[in-house]
């Protein structure tokens, strides 16, 4: 019975707290890809010279999908190439 207590006080202590952190906020959606151009510092293994290169934020998304689609398919690749 004492164990049965000290479990639903506690279980109400938990979620008493989980309560005071909710967020009543509304979420926030994503705004869409801006025109403003944005500017990165570059740098490539190798480099000695560091570089900035600027791009619309819609220009940076497609070049990290192109990245990330490339590595994608090297590692796909590299993972069925016969290895005798």
């Amino acid at each position: 019975m004492r164990k049965l207590l000290l479990a639903a006080l506690s279980g109400a202590g938990l979620f008493a707290s989980t309560l005071a952190f909710a967020d009543d906020a509304t979420p926030v959606t994503p705004a869409p890809a801006s025109d403003a151009v944005t500017c990165h510092a570059v740098a490539h293994e190798g480099m000695v010279v560091h570089r900035s290169e600027c791009h619309t934020q819609r220009e940076w998304d497609r070049i990290r999908f192109e990245s990330q689609q490339s590595l994608r398919e090297w590692q796909t690749r590299n993972l069925t190439v016969n290895t005798r």
